[in-house]
């Protein structure tokens, strides 16, 4: 809500990352506009093709430095009616150095009290390492809220299995300790 800096949603393979994603996209205001790219192995320019397709901002024979002006002009426009662009990018621990260079400079379109588009980087842990290189000081400098996500402990995933067939009707637990365990082992 505050329109400030990246943030960054790490976790290891099977922690929810996708999971938290769609509930939070579910739970966004009318006044965000989602773009949400699942697949980041495209170049930035394809990245920006698709959020100007998004905002019916037209592409064709546009030059990427055009294409960046009538994006920042749009963002402005946005802001003016109260919205906000929501960029969230899974899977991102696939985008380059120079990716994520250039995603920091996208972030640069801002008003003097807040961003035009909120960046929201989710990725496996490896993404984590990759901002900690030199070259993505100034990257790492504007995010503003990092999380990593862990895996459910023995009693999490208990209390999670317990919810979950609550929520299914079963008002009984169906799982001796010794399932739970292997369960909870097993994820």
């Amino acid at each position: 809500n505050s329109g400030k800096g990246f943030v960054c949603v790490v976790g290891d393979v099977g922690t929810g990352k996708t999971t938290v994603v769609q509930a939070a996209m579910r739970g966004i205001e009318s006044t965000f506009i989602v773009c949400h790219i699942i697949n980041p192995r495209s170049d930035l320019k394809e990245i920006i093709r698709y959020i100007a397709k998004k905002l019916n901002i037209t592409t064709q024979g546009s030059t990427h430095l055009e294409l960046m002006d009538s994006l920042k002009s749009e963002l402005q426009a946005l802001d003016k009616k109260g919205k906000l662009l929501v960029l969230i990018i899974d899977e991102a621990h696939h985008l380059s150095e120079q990716s994520l260079e250039e995603l920091r400079l996208i972030s640069n379109v801002e008003t003097p009290s807040k961003k035009l588009i909120q960046i929201v980087l989710v990725g496996q842990t490896e993404l984590y390492k990759t901002l900690q290189k030199q070259s993505l000081r100034q990257l790492r400098q504007r995010i503003t809220i990092y999380r990593c996500l862990e895996h459910l402990n023995k009693k999490e995933t208990t209390e999670y299995i317990n919810h979950r067939l609550k929520v299914a009707g079963v008002d009984t637990p169906i799982f001796e300790g010794k399932a739970l365990n292997t369960i909870w082992k097993e994820s």
